[in-house]
């Protein structure tokens, strides 16, 4: 590979690193459409609102409480979020899957608590 070739490979290669977005990035990116998404998904009122908004979005985890890059939560609120809907899914019973899009995109979630 020449010169020539290993530059043109290189800027394609971040290209299509920097189009990638992980959960965790697009959601902190588009958290104020995610808060007002999930007030429409469950009719939060004024008070709800405010509450889920202070709350941040940090890496989420699976079922097993293990940390998994495909997974974001939002703070203590109580729910996940992936692009895959298999890293969200309820498989105990206790819980309530749902289908969001924001920013364009579909996001799976699960939500505990509610």
């Amino acid at each position: 590979m020449d010169n020539f070739d290993l530059k043109k490979y290189l800027a394609e290669g971040r290209i299509f690193e920097e189009q990638q977005e992980d959960i965790l990035s697009f959601l902190k990116n588009n958290k104020a459409e995610l808060i007002q998404v999930l007030a429409k998904e469950f009719d939060y009122d004024e008070d709800d609102i405010e509450d889920q908004s202070k709350y941040e979005i940090g890496p989420g985890a699976d079922s097993n409480g293990n940390e998994d890059p495909e997974i974001a939560g939002l703070g203590e609120g109580g729910l996940d979020f992936s692009f895959n809907p298999d890293k969200v899914k309820d498989e105990y019973g206790d819980a309530s899957n749902f289908t969001i899009r924001v920013g364009g995109k579909t996001i799976y979630g699960i939500a505990y608590n509610f």
